[in-house]
């Protein structure tokens, strides 16, 4: 079916559907009083497209309102997978690479298996995930697939910012952050009345900071950090069943390098190579020795969204359009060494545009909703890696090269690529009982993907590459969800859905024409839970049980001419469990407790490459890899007052990972890792003082480790040094960092 014909049955069923279901325009639901006392603040979410309370939501969803994120500090997704059960994030690379992981559905390859969305609006880049956190009113991350409302690339789940929006008062606040290393950020923002229709809020912030570790080659900071962040949105209330909410953003970084060195392998010594073709072990964490020629990471993005939302009576119509737009530039030293041997240079330049239209309505019997969604992408990128020395090539670049199989020759690539999403989405909830419910929902989706691919040695001009590549995939992506509540305070729930993500292309230079496409991989997911509230709403526990058949996976796999690329060659299993806890133990001291266990290994996979580093290239039954088996959080939270406007309060929050598989052999794993950040401080209604240290035990453990062709091992091949096909390279983590946050409030 054409796109075009899409289009026109996707309109003409949503004209003929008028009149239907509950969205996250509606008003929130009815207070139940378990909030009053010294109940645990009830959370409102727009998961399902709908308002309701996370507690009446049937699936696994984690949330953190501003407050909490406020009070817990939160900086980034990194700090945000710390305190959510499930959910883990690799910061490969930096931001270019950021990779959340859900219930075990990891990839390093293409785009992400977590959909990250702002305002409803899908955000592609996961170079986006660090700019995200301006004036952010709650965060949603919904687990396990949600294809069928959400759409492309939420195939292990969702992540939702919801920013703040402009309120009906004259209110703002300034905020000044200091701590080690010269950092320093001051944010504001003001929000209030225009006219009696029109609201208004804006806010911009300023950060800086010298960098936690040093380049011993010219002596200045590594990693340094500059964000300058604008924001603003303007909505509309010209009657009482119209809105409209225009809301935009620019943000613009300047950064220096990532703390990433590479570890000498240890083991599996190869005499044909003259040299260990592996690592083995626990992977070390660097404080020093980093000595690169100075990189950069410069980005510049502008996103913008339109909200409309316009109540009929018994049918309520939403539309939502969003614009993206972001250049980003990257220099990297690609040997990682002190040595004059490689640079790499890449400049992108990324828009997308997206438009989803939709019905809902609904009454205390039936809900429903029926949507259509249009996305399109387009994405120019120039990357210019090279050897210093042309000689080198000579040796290391096909298609006359000796080692040409390494692949680490000179190479100036140009890439225009394009995807256009079109999908028509539904569901509809309907009581079966008083106690019963059942809901189903699905999405019909076409992809269509193209990619002109160039690519050149820089030093000849020779032409390695000159290739045009499309395909196109549809989809079909249903889920089940049956409810049965016991009583209002006690839900529980299991689900079945099927998730889809789509294929794409091996622009490489040494494919063949079959090996050119790989088709898109899918999942069956079973789901069952259960949502408690107990002790008068002083206590909440839900659990969840997952399970993921994984099928036609997309993992990397050697080509007939020894080229690592991109193919359906996996199968994986990931199980587990999944527990959130809260309670009110005293009018001052709360706990939020959550833990998940989860056990994702490969049912069959065989990575050939594996056996030229003289290791078994069959791991099934290995754990995929940034998966850890148990992650856990605790936060504890006493606050109390001192006078009649003062109030005290300390807050720990204490995270923790087992061991990471970072090669699909698993010899070499980043290990356990354990995080506390403690806060304290003093507030009123106007003005905050807070100190806060993070990783106050100082932990060691690296961020993220990724074996890649060290061109460093590669030169000295010239040497008679012997070949080391791949090593170890580190990202290090943070260390332990103090500092104060002052805020006023108007």
């Amino acid at each position: 079916m054409s796109i075009q014909n899409v289009v026109a049955f996707s309109l003409s069923l949503s004209v003929a559907s008028v009149g239907i279901a509950q969205t996250d325009d509606t008003p929130a639901p009815e207070d139940t009083g378990l909030s009053a006392g010294l109940g645990i603040e009830e959370v409102i979410v727009t998961t399902r497209k709908r308002t309701e309370r996370l507690q009446d939501a049937p699936l696994s969803v984690t949330a953190f309102t501003a407050e909490q994120i406020e009070q817990a500090g939160i900086e980034d997704l990194q700090d945000v997978a710390h305190l959510t059960p499930g959910l883990t994030f690799t910061s490969l690379f930096g931001s270019l690479n950021a990779a959340p992981v859900i219930r075990g559905v990891s990839t390093n390859i293409g785009e992400p298996n977590v959909g990250i969305f702002l305002d409803g609006v899908y955000q592609s880049s996961r170079a986006t995930t660090d700019a995200l956190l301006g004036s952010i009113e709650r965060i949603e991350i919904a687990k396990g697939p949600q294809s069928a409302l959400y759409g492309r690339n939420t195939f292990g789940g969702a992540i939702n910012y919801i920013t703040k929006r402009p309120s009906d008062t004259l209110q703002g606040q300034v905020e000044l952050i200091l701590g080690e290393d010269a950092r320093t950020q001051l944010r504001g923002s003001v929000s209030g009345p225009l006219s009696n229709t029109w609201y208004y809020r804006v806010g911009a912030s300023r950060s800086s900071f010298d960098g936690y570790f040093n380049n011993e080659l010219n002596g200045d900071g590594l990693d340094d950090k500059e964000t300058t962040l604008f924001a603003a949105s303007l909505e509309a209330r010209p009657t009482d069943t119209l809105e409209v909410v225009f809301r935009t953003g620019y943000e613009s970084t300047n950064n220096g390098d990532y703390p990433l060195q590479f570890v000498p392998n240890n083991d599996v010594f190869v005499p044909s190579l003259n040299g260990n073709q592996a690592f083995s072990g626990e992977l070390p964490n660097f404080e020093s020795g980093f000595a690169v020629t100075p990189g950069m990471f410069e980005r510049e993005q502008l996103n913008a969204s339109l909200r409309i939302a316009k109540d009929f009576g018994n049918v309520t119509f939403t539309s939502i359009t969003g614009f993206n737009d972001l250049d980003l530039e990257n220099v990297v030293d690609n040997d990682y060494s002190a040595a004059p041997i490689s640079l790499q240079r890449a400049a992108t330049d990324q828009q997308e545009f997206s438009q989803e239209f939709r019905f809902s309505g609904g009454d205390d019997r039936l809900n429903w909703l029926i949507g259509v969604f249009y996305y399109d992408l387009s994405i120019d990128t120039v990357d210019d890696s090279r050897f210093l020395n042309p000689a080198l090539d000579t040796f290391f670049s096909p298609p006359a090269g000796a080692l040409a199989v390494l692949g680490v020759g000179s190479t100036l690539l140009r890439n225009d690529e394009t995807t256009e999403n079109l999908a028509l989405f539904g569901e509809i909830e309907f009581a079966l009982s008083a106690a019963w419910n059942v809901s189903l929902s699905g999405r019909f989706a076409i992809e269509e993907k193209t990619l002109d691919t160039f690519v050149s040695n820089p030093h000849t001009g020779i032409v390695l590459a000159d290739l045009t590549l499309d395909d196109d995939w549809d989809s079909f992506t249903p889920k089940m969800t049956l409810d049965y509540r016991i009583d209002n305070n006690k839900l529980i729930y299991t689900s079945v859905s099927k998730a889809i993500k789509a294929g794409g292309f091996n622009a490489l230079v040494n494919v063949t024409n079959a090996e050119r496409y790989y088709d898109q991989e899918e999942s069956l997911n079973y789901e069952i839970g259960a949502k408690t509230t107990w002790a008068d709403g002083r206590l909440t526990i839900n659990v969840a049980a997952f399970l993921i058949d994984w099928t036609d996976q997309i993992v990397r796999a050697l080509g007939q001419s020894n080229a690592i690329l991109n193919s359906n060659a996996g199968a994986t299993t990931s199980k587990g469990v999944e527990l959130e806890l809260w309670a009110r133990l005293s009018e001052n001291l709360s706990l939020r407790l959550g833990y998940a266990y989860t056990d994702a290994k490969y049912d069959a996979y065989i990575f050939a490459a594996l056996a030229r580093l003289g290791l078994d290239p069959d791991v099934s039954g290995i754990a995929l890899q940034n998966v850890s088996k148990n992650q856990g959080s605790l936060t504890l939270q006493y606050r109390r007052p001192i006078s009649a406007n003062w109030h005290w309060s300390l807050r720990t929050d204490s995270s923790f990972r087992t061991e990471q598989c970072t090669l699909q052999s698993c010899n070499a794993v980043v290990g356990d890792s354990s995080i506390t950040n403690i806060r304290t401080g003093f507030e009123n209604d106007n003005w905050a003082l807070t100190l806060w240290v993070r990783n106050v035990f100082d932990d060691d453990t690296p961020d993220s480790g990724v074996f890649l062709q060290n061109r460093v091992r590669a030169v000295e091949v010239l040497d008679g040094a012997g070949i080391q096909f791949f090593n170890a390279l580190v990202t290090s983590t943070e260390p332990r960092t103090l500092g104060a946050t002052a805020r006023y409030r108007f």
